[in-house]
């Protein structure tokens, strides 16, 4: 899946900087953005177990001037471990730092946030075949940053792969995400 997606970033990427011939106008002051976009990362919160989480993800953002963008996004993540079984709802305020002078097509950010989450959780015990074992709700707030690089696709369209790292009170959580972001 991962090998997939990486080959289309980098099409994307080549494609965007040699056969269009436009200048990009979305990070520009007083523009808007929503982007939807996928996540997917393994964590090991217990020893002897892992997680795999796959996010949606879906974000709207302000651009205050050229290149400084702030904005709230909103993910929904369902979890799969075998013996754990999550769904987690957040919210991220978050600023990011376009470099805008770098390319008329791709153009690297960064962006820090902070990560609101609350899920409810279940441990089953799939020995038996039956749900035991802890079950509940959760909530509280992680540290989030993301470096990626905006692929232009079209003057208001970019492609938008990153890498990023949530930071909850002793779990951490890696991986890449691929988005589309469309400019207004």
């Amino acid at each position: 899946m991962r090998n997939i997606i990486l080959s289309a970033v980098l099409a994307t990427a080549i494609l965007g900087t040699s056969a269009f011939g436009f200048e990009q106008q979305g990070v520009k002051e007083g523009n808007s953005a929503v982007t939807l976009g996928l996540r997917h990362s393994t964590i090991a919160p217990d020893e002897g177990h892992n997680l795999y989480l796959t996010t949606i993800d879906a974000s709207y953002s302000y651009f205050v001037t050229d290149g400084f963008e702030v904005g709230l996004g909103f993910g929904l993540t369902r979890t799969d471990g075998g013996d754990y079984e999550n769904t987690l709802f957040t919210y991220t305020p978050y600023i990011a730092y376009n470099f805008v002078n770098t390319s008329e097509t791709l153009v690297p950010y960064i962006s820090i946030g902070a990560t609101f989450l609350s899920y409810e959780y279940s441990e089953n015990n799939t020995a038996a075949g039956s749900s035991s074992g802890d079950n509940g709700d959760y909530s509280g707030s992680a540290l989030n940053a993301e470096l990626g690089l905006k692929v232009f696709a079209t003057e208001d369209v970019a492609i938008v792969p990153a890498l990023y790292t949530i930071r909850y009170s002793d779990v951490e959580n890696h991986g890449l995400k691929v988005g589309v972001q469309f400019f207004f």
